[in-house]
């Protein structure tokens, strides 16, 4: 399930059932937005599996001192999909 929305408030971490989530994907831009919603997340359910966007490694090191240690790196995926395509147009 996907949504968009204010997921820094506790409604509606409560309606989407975070708690029973498999994991909670974060990929908002806004570095501040990203750190707020993983301790919004966090403080209703401590053991909650995160995984935050990052799109840089000074995004990465803002998250030092939290509990979120998931990280997908935009610049690297970005990367690979660029050079598989490149790949594949070349394969055809």
């Amino acid at each position: 399930m996907g949504y968009f929305g204010h997921l820094d408030k506790r409604p509606v971490l409560e309606s989407l059932k975070v708690d029973e989530s498999s994991s909670v994907i974060i990929t908002v831009n806004n570095i501040e937005r990203k750190k707020l919603i993983c301790d919004a997340v966090l403080d209703f359910h401590p053991k909650a599996h995160i995984v935050v966007k990052i799109d840089s490694i000074e995004e990465r090191k803002q998250f030092r001192d939290t509990q979120v240690d998931n990280f997908i790196d935009s610049n690297v995926e970005v990367g690979k999909l660029l050079v598989e395509r490149f790949v594949k147009v070349r394969e055809v």
